[in-house]
C-alpha cells in the first residue's frame, strides 16, 4: 500500500472582487472567469472545510517602466 498523498491541485481564472478580515481570519469572494465553471465550482466544493493553500498570480506580473500601461499610475514623481 503506497502512503503517497495524491495532488489534489487544480487552477482557476478568476477576480478578486472583496477581501474581508475578521478574528477567524480572511474570506475572498472571488468572480469565475472560466468557461467551464461549474466544474470549477464542483472542485471548490470538495475544498469545503478543508486547509488549502492558495497561490495568487496576477495577469501582469511586471510593470511596464517605458510608459504608462492602462490603469498603471506613477506612484513616485522624479524630482528635477
Amino acid at each position: 500500500m503506497s502512503s503517497e498523498l495524491k495532488d489534489n491541485s487544480f487552477n482557476l481564472l478568476a477576480k478578486v472582487k472583496k477581501v474581508g478580515f475578521d478574528d477567524k481570519g480572511a474570506q475572498v469572494t472571488l468572480t469565475i472567469d472560466e468557461e467551464d465553471y461549474l466544474d470549477v465550482v464542483n472542485q471548490l466544493v470538495m475544498t469545503s472545510g478543508t486547509n488549502v493553500m492558495v497561490k495568487i498570480t496576477p495577469n501582469q506580473t511586471e510593470l511596464n517602466t517605458d510608459s504608462e500601461a492602462d490603469g498603471q499610475i506613477e506612484l513616485v514623481k522624479d524630482e528635477e
